[in-house]
This record gives C-alpha cells, structure tokens and sequence, in this order.
C-alpha cells in the first residue's frame, strides 16, 4: 500500500485548504487547535520524503487563507430601521411565505460594503426573482442570535455557509422591485426561468413539471409537501442538482461522443467537449457546491484518460475538496457540502467492498450495485444525517435503489414529452412521477426509521470514527493494520453513548421587531410568556429535542414578576414595573415610564432591553445603566440564556 502523500498528491492540498478553512472561520481556541494539528500531522507524514507534497500543502494553506480573509462577512446594521437597496440572489417560495438571499449595497441611500441578508416575506404575492433590484425597509437582525441555545444552531451553522450578515423579515409592502441586474450571473437565472416556464407551459401535469425543473435545473420549485417527502425517505439530493445529476449528464455525453473514437487523433478530443459540458451544465443550474464538486472530480478524471494516466477517484475526490474549500472556506459549514463529500467518500469506500458480486461478473456486479451504492451513500452519511437532521430513514437503502432507476428515464422521457408534444410520452412521465411519490408515501407510512436521534460532539466524532475504521480496515489486505483498525473501533463504541449534554432548568428569553418572549423548562414541561398570542421567533427544534409538544403549550401574557429558582425576573412595559428588587429586569419597547426610577426601585443586576425597544428607549437606558454599573444585554443582537 502505497504512502498517500505519494498516491493521492491532491491529498496534501486538500488538508492545508481544509486547516486554513478551519482556522480563518472559526471561532474560538478550538477552531485554531484543530487546524494546526491538521497541518502539522500531515506535515510530519510527508516530511519523509520532502518534494512537491510540501509545496502542495502550502499553497491549499494560504490560498484558502487569504480567501476566508477576503470573504469575511462584514457587519450588518442591525437594531434600527433601515432602507436597503440590494439585488436578490435566489428566492424560494415556502408554504406561506418566500425565502430569499439579497447582497445589499446601500443602506439609507449611503453605499456600503457589500453585505449579504436573508430576507423572509410573511406573503406570497410578490414575485420575486434572481437578479431583481430591490429597495427593502425594516430591521436587520444577526443571523446567529440564537446559536446560544442548545439544538438551535442549525440555521447559525447555514447562515455561515452562505456568508449571511443578518437577516430582515417584512411584508410585501415593504419592499419595492426597482430594477434588473443583467450580468452574466442573472443572466443565466433568467434562462433557467425561461426554460422553467417552457416546461410548465407543455403538458405534463403539474407534479412532474415540478420534478423535472427541480432536478435539472436547481431551481427548487417543487411543493414543499414533495420536498418533505422526498426528504423523509432519503431523496432529497434528486430535487436539486448534485453529483447524481452531474454525472447522468457526463453520461449521456459520453454515448453521444462515443462515434468520436473512430478518429485515432481526434477522439481523445471528446474528453475536452465532455469537461466543458459538464461545466455548461452546473453554471446553468447555478453553480451549486455539490455540482461544481461532482465537475471538479469529473474534470480530474477526464483530464486523467486525456494524459493517458490512471485516475485515482480518491485523489479527484480530494482535489476537488481542496480546489472548492481554497476558493470558499465556509463551505465547510454547509450541511450540502458535508453530505456531498461524505456521500461520495462512502460510495468509494464501502460500494464495491460490500457488493458480495466479483466485478468480473459484470451483469451481476451491477445489479448488486443498486443495493450496495445506496446502502454504501447511507453509510458515509449517517453521522451527517443524524447529527443535523436527528432521524435516519431506514428505508432509504431500498427507495434509492428503486428510484434511481425510475427518474433518469422520468427525466428523459418528460424532456422527449416536452420537445415533441407526443401525447403517450407526456403520459408515461406522469405516471412515473406519481410512482416516484407513491413509493415515497410507502417508505414513510412502514416508519422504519430512526427519528428523534439527538447526539453529542462526541458521539458524532465517536460514529464518524468507527466508520472511517471500519471503512479502512475492509479495503486492506494487512491482517495486523486490519486488527488494529478494528480495536480503534471498538474503543471509539463508547462516545457513541454519551448524550448530549442535558440541563433540567433553562431560561430563554428572546425577541424581534415583533415582539419579546421567555422560555422557563423544567424538564419536560415549560411555561411561555409572550409580549403577544404568538411566539415572535420559532423554537421547535429545541421543543422536538426536550420531548415538548409545541402546539399543546399555553403562550401567557407577561407578568410583572417571574420567579424561578429563586431568580426573579421583572417584567417593565408601558407604565408598568415590579415594585421590588429583581435580579433580572427585561424592558420591552412599550415601556414610557422614567428609567431612573425603575431602576431605582428594582435595582437589577442584569438588564434586557426589548428587542422591540426604539434607538431612544435604548440609549436612554445605557445612560442610566452606566452611571449604576448594571450589565446590558440586548435582544435586538442575541437571545438571552441562563442555566439557574
């Protein structure tokens, strides 16, 4: 077995992008411990036998570097009411609202750094599209005001990956569409709706449209009923374009190529045709990670038969990390490009050691293929899955197995439907696509899963572990390497049982523009107090994760004085205010009354200001908290949580 700083000469460049990605976007004395160890530990395994591997892992080390300095979000103006002016990335519709990312350029007519925001939009009656200018007003919020709360990091963790600043959520009337961005970019955005409405137009029903544009073209329209259906059984990855699409694609060109091989100088000249149209295809469908993945990987394969060497997939696996984390290091947090790349490593590791078919038995290799690819993706991707996601569809092994034999010929018999209008093509293609739904609807209603799986750092550390050993050990031939292997596993069992880390008591206390509202669990049960009828921030995931059944709790109008634990918590709006002391006082932004004199009376040690509070009430309370020495804490920027 050969040493891997010699066999996979990408793998050096992959783990300097990597430790660099780690160190320049994390947070924390960790982020720095794990990248330096990285770096070190792959700098002391090829140190051997110096030459280009040390080269390699500099240049992944500093070009990663300098792009995670470049790419550092700026800060956003958060807490006040603004006017912005910005272009729509992209734009989703939800079940009720729209979802969309908009870089920002001016703020109250004043150019800014540019500065990227969720937007939410509480209707659906404007259509918004990529490349749109618009002028938005309301407030901007941090994106990551809730990654203090355990089991709600999630969406901190996506808001990273997208190099988010802040998030603003308004109404239609709040927005105003002034504009189009026509750069190349846009462009192509636009082309995509176009050919979107050229399928909706034809007669496919609307279900199989909606499939069809979703899985070729990455514009996520399909109903969100589908997507959580899909989702529920494993399929997700066929509703957007990902390394399955890529390489159906790379495919197809290559049996329309194939004629190209008569010619002795030329035929080898397929290879570039193929490279660039597979890069046509993911800068068509917006250039998502897991597309320019799967197109990196290809381009090194490719690009491999051309020099007439041979390919090693692992190294075009580790290329292709290398090359997408250099040139964006937050895409290390993006929970698309963590399953892409485990999903990948999986089938690699696991699909033909597991296939019980010798590959010299080619009809039988392949059938057993569509057992153990699925089988071997689930693998790769279950701490992923379980840890982000906490279910694991079981039956997901099977589905796969079925539907990916079933959606290329759905996608290619509603693209002959689309092009010839012939009527028994179109319905073919229906009936595919409500076989592909009614095999989902099968999968969920056995339920076989495994769901409600919250696990620890450790215990996701302790699982990716036993099957990266695991995964080792069954692709070596050295009978003692293969033991030791399986020892590692075994003593990493363990942490796979340490669970999370669980608090009976916790105090939440958290806010927007909407209003403020505080959480007090104990255990299992918990009491909601709400400025409104209506929490104004969602909490299910930590709800789901404690066993709360969300719909069942009673929301409770604020009262003057909470007690927990001996902690009292004041409660000041309007003209109203507790009259003793407190140790935590939370001002909402209806409160009129002197500050001075309820600070007097309550004598706090701890102050929460509104998330709704005006720029007045809040300057008017750091003045007076200042001559006290009392500490501030704003929700307008971070929730509030405390473990009595």
């Amino acid at each position: 077995m050969r040493r891997p700083g010699t066999s996979l000469p990408a793998f050096p460049l992959m783990v300097g992008a990597l430790a660099s990605a780690i160190i320049f976007t994390g947070v924390g004395p960790w982020a720095i411990a794990v990248g330096l160890l990285l770096v070190l530990s792959s700098a002391i395994f090829i140190a051997a036998k110096p030459g280009r591997d040390i080269l390699y892992l500099a240049v992944g080390s500093c070009i990663s570097a300098c792009t995670a300095l470049y790419h550092q979000p700026p800060s956003a103006p958060v807490g006040n009411i603004v006017t912005a002016t910005a272009t729509v990335e992209n734009a989703i519709n939800g079940r009720v609202d729209i979802n969309a990312i908009i870089d920002v350029t001016q703020v109250n007519g004043t150019v800014c750094k540019p500065f990227k925001a969720r937007l939410g939009i509480a209707e659906q009656s404007l259509d918004l599209q990529p490349g749109d200018i618009i002028t938005v007003s309301g407030v901007f919020e941090p994106c990551d005001k809730l990654s203090s709360i355990p089991h709600m990091g999630a969406a901190a963790q996506a808001s990273k990956a997208d190099r988010l600043s802040a998030s603003i959520f308004v109404r239609d009337n709040d927005i105003k569409i002034i504009g189009i961005d026509n750069s190349l970019r846009y462009s192509l955005g636009r082309l995509r709706t176009r050919i979107a409405d050229a399928c909706y137009a034809s007669h496919l029903s609307p279900l199989s449209s909606s499939l069809l544009v979703s899985a070729t073209l990455g514009t996520g329209d399909a109903a969100l009923e589908i997507k959580e259906r899909f989702r529920a059984t494993g399929l997700a990855h066929l509703l957007c374009v990902s390394g399955f699409h890529v390489g159906l694609v790379a495919w197809l060109l290559s049996i329309i190529l194939w004629p190209v091989k008569i010619w002795p100088h030329a035929g080898r000249l397929r290879y570039f045709a193929l490279i660039i149209g597979v890069w046509l295809f993911a800068a068509l469908t917006g250039a998502a990670t897991s597309a320019l993945r799967a197109a990196t990987m290809i381009t090194a394969f490719y690009l491999a038969k051309l020099l007439e060497r041979q390919a090693s997939p692992y190294n075009s696996l580790a290329l292709a990390i290398g090359i997408l984390v250099a040139i964006n290091p937050f895409a290390i947090y993006s929970i698309g490009f963590q399953l892409s790349v485990s999903a990948v490593l999986g089938l690699l590791v696991f699909a033909h050691s597991l296939n019980p078919f010798p590959i010299r038995r080619h009809t039988l290799y392949l059938v057993g293929s569509f057992v153990t690819v699925p089988f071997a993706a689930m693998i790769g991707t279950a701490p992923i899955i379980l840890y982000w996601f906490h279910r694991l569809p079981l039956f997901s092994v099977p589905v796969n197995a079925i539907v990916s034999l079933i959606f290329p010929l759905f996608i290619g018999i509603s693209t002959i439907a689309i092009a010839s209008g012939w009527s028994w093509a179109t319905h073919v293609a229906n009936n595919l696509s409500n076989t592909i739904v009614r095999i989902c609807d099968e999968a969920i209603n056995l339920d076989s899963g495994l769901s409600d799986i919250f696990m620890s750092p450790a215990a996701l550390i302790g699982l990716s572990a036993v099957i990266i050993t695991c995964g080792i050990a069954i692709n070596i031939n050295n009978l003692k390497l293969k033991v030791t292997l399986l020892v590692i596993s075994a003593i990493a069992i363990p942490l796979l049982a340490i669970p999370p880390e669980r608090i009976d008591t916790e105090i939440i206390v958290a806010g927007n523009k909407n209003g403020n509202q505080i959480i007090i669990r104990d255990s299992t049960s918990c009491q909601i107090f709400c400025s409104k009828r209506k929490l104004p921030i969602a909490m299910d995931a930590y709800f789901r994760a404690h066993g709360i059944d969300a719909a069942t709790q009673l929301i409770n109008p604020f009262q003057k004085l909470i007690t927990l634990n001996e902690i009292k918590i004041g409660y000041a709006v309007d003209n109203t205010y507790p009259d003793t002391p407190v140790d935590i006082l939370m001002v909402g932004g209806r409160y009129k009354g002197d500050i001075d004199t309820l600070l007097d009376i309550c004598q706090p040690e701890k102050i929460l200001i509104g998330a709704d509070a005006t720029p007045t009430l809040r300057t008017k309370i750091e003045e007076a908290s200042r001559k006290r020495s009392i500490s501030l804490h704003h929700l307008a920027t971070q929730a509030f949580y405390l473990r009595p």
